[in-house]
């Protein structure tokens, strides 16, 4: 996990890692500008930025993009900019057949029109939800409200 002492760690951090030690592909989705790519990268070895690598786009469009070369955990984020992706890094995912390859980026509602997480029932990722609020939910306990101070 990359290191910055800036960054406050938030409990997303946990279930990220957690579903990177038992699923091939972890999605991390969410609204925009909520930290998904912030969080995404802690645990990368390497990253793809689809939003503003042109040439990476098309790399990935024909195929050439070398998934299974690693180094993993892969970043991709933004990765619904490219046609096929998902189909490419589901079968990079399974000849690698190994726990935390890729990590997938994006908003909820592109993420949500692009992918079928499973093919015959088997699970093919496991999807990490991130929300705005999340930044106040620390491991430190500050900012963490308890259930039972939520009304409605």
């Amino acid at each position: 996990m990359a290191s910055d002492a800036s960054y406050i760690p938030r409990v997303v951090d946990g279930q990220v890692g957690d579903k990177l030690r038992s699923s091939p592909v972890v999605l991390v989705e969410g609204t925009r500008g909520c930290g998904k790519t912030t969080t995404s990268q802690r645990f990368a070895a390497s990253e793809v930025m689809f939003d503003e690598d042109e040439a990476a786009r098309g790399h990935a469009a024909q195929g050439t993009l070398p998934l299974a070369t690693g180094p993993h955990p892969m970043l991709l984020d933004e990765w619904p900019l490219v046609p096929g992706l998902w189909d490419r890094v589901r079968r990079a995912s399974d000849r690698l057949g190994q726990p935390g390859r890729f990590i997938l980026s994006a908003s909820l509602l592109a993420l949500r029109a692009k992918v079928d997480t499973s093919v015959c029932g088997a699970p093919r990722a496991l999807v990490v939800v991130t929300s705005t609020g999340q930044p106040f939910l620390r491991r430190d306990g500050i900012g963490v409200v308890p259930i039972t101070a939520l009304k409605p």
